[in-house]
């Protein structure tokens, strides 16, 4: 960025300021109060948008000079027009990350570490989320998963996405706590821990043999009860035969009565079945034969020649009235009796039943039944063996679960061990001092280089950024810088940092905190910085035997030059702040015919040689530059030149490179009044590339 003009009016102190900038060095000098540090914060204002003196927007009108209605400032440059307008705060500002910094030359030191880190990761375009981490991260080990579940905390920085893995350890130590009964991970004690297992475990065999040992005890167990079961039966159907005997014993004791009674009773039928056949039959006088009354069903019998025969009525005769009526009364005695005496001959007959059912169950009552208390102490026995060998079964069960829940235990404790590895390994990965400082260090490389460059231009004390984000000049420390060494040291950061981002402007405001030597050395480096920052605006090729067209010298800007080893060129850490550049393309032009995709769209030539070299040139560069010094010791070195042309996608470029060239010994030079360096060099064939013609060009010149 080239600044053109600068108008103010009304801002602080700077009332009315009409200037063209025609210079690369402008300096401002006046008494204090005169609107220097003014028209700088103005300068800042405008181009950046950023307020020096106040910090919101409503506070714009304490930025107006005493009395004033309105002001602004405007800045005008080789990227346009800026402006701030005020009280309003309206304006058009360059959106640049770095823009700030060499406004401000004291913002950088007054960031913190990780601002400063990310401020150098924007400048450098490094994105923490990139796939680069993401590489950095699997070539350290780290797990694939974990990478993928920290990864979009990556979008939010190194520090969120490092925060979160520690989050997810210290869980993970959370979990191995709980999992070990309450232990404080370490890394070593974690790493060998082991659960507590039982002094002895119990094959599947063993195991089967006890559990045969309890089955047996049940057996016996089962048999003991059922001979007890039996005895107890036994003792039951004893206690129920006595029961019964005595039951039956009155029945038995009635028996010589009953027989008694049944000859009583059968006299009695006997007389009156006697006394009944007597009498005549009916319709006859003659008497009845002497009968008797059949036992079992009470009919009538008499003797008939010595025989018993059932009796039988004669036929009836004239009937004696009385002799009917004695004869009722006496069929109903034999009647009355015959009945008794069945009903004795049933008393008798269940009489002696139940003598000889008593004498049935006497004979059973003779065998005692068994006695229940052995068996119980046989059962009780056998119940006690059956506890202890469950007992025994059941410590073999418990040990093997034990020893199981163990080796899960450990196994589970290894695992959270592992995530906690694993999670510590991603956070030490993204702390300040893993991957972030190994990307950084393609940052602080150039930065610290140009450091080194300005101010060993400037004579002062060697700035160096560290890893972990401390400034140091001189090897001390920034907080223990005196006023003017600190200035010194945010001046050149600010420098490195315009330097690096392309803007190549600055803006020092207090030049009076130098003592005059300090002040000699400023405006030395100053001049030195401003011919490396706008020889390469004014730079021109001269092609005398390339083709018609090419015949004379043509001018460029907004070019830029790398180079440096040919299999290492980098331009973070290869750009080259030159002079002049000429290069003399002596021999014929091909098209370049690359059906790659990445040269689909490239328009453009090579040589291809025919003679020894057939492209040869001078390179002017500043004396400062120390990356010359190996000249003596390096042979092949790689040359690359481009130029913009417009920006966004509508940008152009025009593009040489030499992909090898031999550099001879440089000479020292004036330019101007400084000391320079002129590099002759010619271009070898590229050996560094494959077979195509393309690759081995000695030269290419490409637009795209």
């Amino acid at each position: 960025m080239k600044l053109t003009h600068i108008t103010a009016q009304n801002y602080l102190g700077a009332s009315a300021v009409d200037l063209a900038i025609t210079t690369p060095v402008v300096l401002f000098a006046g008494k204090n109060g005169s609107g220097k540090s003014s028209l700088q914060e103005a300068i800042r204002h405008a181009l950046g948008g950023d307020a020096a003196r106040v910090a919101l927007k409503k506070d714009f009108k304490a930025l107006m000079s005493d009395g004033a209605s309105s002001s602004y400032a405007t800045v005008a440059t080789s990227e346009g027009e800026f402006s701030i307008v005020l009280p309003s705060g309206k304006g058009m500002h360059f959106d640049h990350g770095a823009l700030p910094f060499v406004l401000d030359p004291a913002r950088f030191a007054r960031l913190d570490a990780n601002e400063r880190r990310q401020f150098l990761f924007g400048l450098f375009s490094l994105s923490p989320d990139g796939p680069a981490v993401v590489d950095a991260l699997k070539a350290r080990g780290c797990a694939a998963a974990k990478i993928e579940q920290v990864r979009p905390l990556l979008r939010a920085g190194f520090d969120a996405a490092a925060k979160e893995a520690q989050a997810k350890a210290r869980d993970a130590k959370a979990s191995w706590k709980t999992i070990t009964g309450g232990e404080t991970w370490g890394k070593d004690k974690a790493a060998g821990w082991k659960a507590a297992t039982p002094a002895e475990t119990y094959s599947k065999d063993m195991i089967k043999s006890a559990e045969a040992v309890v089955a047996e005890s049940d057996a016996a167990i089962a048999e003991a009860n059922q001979k007890i079961g039996e005895a107890r039966a036994a003792s039951r159907q004893h206690a129920e035969a006595t029961r019964q005997i005595d039951g039956l014993k009155g029945k038995a004791a009635r028996l010589p009565a009953m027989r008694d009674k049944l000859a009583r009773d059968q006299a009695e039928l006997d007389d009156w079945t006697g006394k009944l056949a007597t009498l005549p039959e009916p319709g006859s006088s003659k008497p009845a034969p002497h009968l008797y009354g059949c036992p079992c069903c009470g009919v009538a019998l008499q003797i008939v020649g010595g025989e018993l025969a059932k009796y039988e009525l004669p036929e009836a005769g004239p009937l004696d009235p009385d002799i009917e009526t004695k004869r009722k009364q006496w069929q109903d005695a034999v009647n009355l009796f015959t009945r008794s005496v069945t009903n004795d001959q049933r008393d008798i007959a269940d009489a002696e039943r139940a003598a000889a059912e008593i004498k049935d169950l006497e004979d059973r009552l003779s065998v005692p039944p068994p006695a229940t208390e052995r068996l119980e102490q046989v059962l009780a026995g056998h119940q006690a063996d059956r506890k202890a060998r469950a007992a025994t079964l059941a410590q073999m069960f418990e040990a093997n679960r034990k020893a199981q829940l163990a080796d899960e235990s450990t196994q589970k404790a290894a695992a959270a061990h592992a995530d906690v590895m694993a999670w510590l390994a991603i956070a030490d990965a993204l702390a300040p001092d893993g991957i972030p400082a190994e990307m950084l260090s393609s940052a602080l490389d150039p930065i610290n280089e140009r450091l080194t460059d300005f101010s060993s231009l400037a004579e002062w004390a060697d700035v160096t950024i560290t890893r972990d984000m401390d400034i140091l000049a001189g090897g001390r420390p920034y907080a223990l810088l005196s006023e003017s060494e600190k200035w010194r040291t945010e001046s050149l950061i600010a420098a490195a940092i315009s330097d690096l981002s392309g803007l190549r402007i600055l803006l020092l405001d207090r030049f009076d905190v130098l003592d005059v030597k300090g002040r000699e050395d400023l405006i030395y480096w100053l001049d030195g910085k401003a011919a490396d920052w706008t020889a390469p605006g004014a730079l021109s090729y001269t092609a005398t035997a390339a083709s018609d067209d090419m015949g004379e010298a043509f001018a460029y800007k907004d070019s830029d030059l790398l180079f440096g080893d040919p299999s290492t060129l980098s331009r973070s850490t290869d750009r080259c702040p030159f002079e002049a550049l000429s290069i003399d393309l002596a021999q014929s032009q091909e098209p370049i015919m690359d059906g790659t995709a990445a040269s689909q769209s490239q328009r453009g030539w090579q040589d291809v040689g025919g003679r020894p070299y057939p492209a040869m040139g001078m390179l002017k560069t500043s004396v400062d530059v120390t990356r010359y010094t190996d000249y003596s010791g390096r042979t092949d070195f790689r040359l690359v030149h481009w130029v913009k042309k417009g920006s966004g996608t509508t940008a152009s470029f025009l593009l040489w490179d030499l992909p090898r060239i031999y550099l001879k010994m440089p000479k020292l030079t004036r330019i101007g009044s400084r000391l320079g360096i002129d590099s002759a060099f010619h271009a070898l064939e590229d050996t560094l590339g494959t077979t195509t013609d393309h690759d081995v060009a000695a030269l290419r010149f490409v637009m795209f």
